[in-house]
C-alpha cells in the first residue's frame, strides 16, 4: 500500500472544476467566538465578538479553503492583542486583505463582527456611566479588476441601544378624562376653562412607557472617522427619554418627567432618527446605505411595534433640504 510522504503531495480537491458551473455569492465560516482588545477615547476594551468570514466562490471551482479564513481571524487578533486597534472596523478591513490575498480566485468578500460592547460615557449630571451597545461591524473588500492588487474597502456599522418613550395616544385619553372631572368640579375648585387648559398643559399627564430599542445601519467609507458616542445620542436623542442602570429616586422621577413631556410614537422616533443622523453625517457620500429601525416593547400591548427606513444619504438630503 502507497503512502503519501507528504501533504503536498494531495491533490488540492478545492481547485477542482465544479461539475456544477454555479457561482456561490458567500461561503466561509460563521460565528467564530473570540475576544479582541480596542482603544476608545483613550481607554482600552476587551470585546467578546462573533466573527463571520466567506468569500464569492466563483462557477468553475468546486470549493473554497475554508482554512485560511479561520487562519486569517487568528493571524488579525493575534497581532490586536500586543496593541489594541484604535477603530473596531480597523479589524474588519485587515481581516478583509488578507482574505483576498489568500484567496486569489475570489473577488468579492466579506467580513462581519458582531457582538455586545460596553463602554465608559458621561453624561450630565451622572458623570461616568456604563452604556451597553449591541455592535455589528461588515466589512466587504471588492477587487478592482483591472488591477488585481488593488481593492476597495466599504464598512457597514450597526449600532443599537436602548431607550423609552412615551405614547401620545394614551397621554391624550389620560388628558381628555382629566379635563372632563375638572370641569365637573370647577365650581368647587374655582377653578376656569382658562384655568384648566393650562393646567393641563403643564401638568405631565399618564401614559404608558415602554423601552424601546433604536437601530442604526449606515455605510461608511474607508478610513472615515466614525464615533460611536455620536450613534448613541442620535438614537437617544430621538426618543422620549434615556434608559439608565441605576436611578436613584429624583433621577426617577426627573426622567419620568421628562419622558412624559415628549410623548412620541415610533414613528415620530424614527423620522427624528433620520433628521439627526443627516444632520451629524451629511459629508458621506450620497450613495452610502442607510437603514434606520426603531422596535418598542409595548406594555399594554401583547405585540412589539416597529418602524423602519431604508434610505441613502443622498434621499435623505433630498427630503431634508427642500
Amino acid at each position: 500500500m502507497n503512502k503519501v510522504s507528504n501533504i503536498s503531495d494531495l491533490p488540492d480537491i478545492q481547485n477542482q472544476i465544479s461539475a456544477i458551473k454555479l457561482k456561490i455569492n458567500k461561503v466561509g465560516i460563521y460565528n467564530v467566538r473570540t475576544r479582541v482588545k480596542i482603544r476608545y477615547d483613550h481607554k482600552d476594551y476587551e470585546f467578546t465578538p462573533v466573527i463571520s468570514a466567506v468569500v464569492e466562490l466563483p462557477s468553475n471551482q468546486r470549493g473554497t479553503h475554508m482554512s485560511r479564513n479561520s487562519e486569517t481571524i487568528e493571524e488579525v487578533i493575534d497581532e490586536i492583542s500586543h496593541k489594541p486597534a484604535s477603530k473596531i472596523e480597523e479589524i474588519t478591513k485587515n481581516m478583509v486583505i488578507k482574505l483576498l490575498e489568500k484567496h486569489d480566485y475570489t473577488n468579492n468578500v466579506e467580513v462581519t463582527l458582531k457582538g455586545i460592547l460596553v463602554i465608559d460615557v458621561f453624561q450630565e449630571d451622572k458623570g461616568k456611566v456604563q452604556k451597553s451597545l449591541d455592535l455589528e461591524v461588515k466589512t466587504i473588500g471588492t477587487r478592482n479588476i483591472k488591477e488585481p492588487l488593488k481593492h476597495y474597502i466599504n464598512h457597514f456599522i450597526t449600532v443599537s441601544i436602548y431607550g423609552m418613550i412615551a405614547c401620545p395616544c394614551g397621554q391624550e385619553l389620560s388628558k381628555d378624562y382629566a379635563k372632563d372631572i375638572l370641569l365637573k368640579r370647577k365650581d368647587e375648585l374655582h377653578l376656569d376653562s382658562e384655568s384648566i387648559n393650562k393646567i393641563l398643559n403643564l401638568v405631565p399627564m399618564a401614559t404608558h412607557s415602554q423601552r424601546c430599542k433604536g437601530t442604526i445601519t449606515i455605510e461608511i467609507p474607508d478610513n472615515y472617522d466614525l464615533d460611536l458616542l455620536d450613534m448613541i445620542n442620535i438614537i437617544e436623542n430621538s426618543m422620549s427619554g434615556v434608559t439608565y442602570n441605576i436611578l436613584k429616586r429624583p433621577d426617577e422621577g426627573k426622567l419620568i418627567r421628562y419622558s412624559h413631556l415628549n410623548p412620541r410614537f415610533v414613528e415620530d422616533c424614527i423620522r427624528l432618527m433620520a433628521v439627526n443622523l443627516y444632520s451629524k453625517y451629511k459629508d458621506l457620500p450620497l450613495k452610502n446605505f442607510v437603514k434606520l429601525r426603531v422596535e418598542s416593547y409595548e406594555s399594554i400591548h401583547t405585540h412589539n411595534a416597529i418602524a423602519e427606513i431604508t434610505t441613502t444619504i443622498g434621499d435623505l438630503k433630498k427630503v431634508l433640504e427642500k
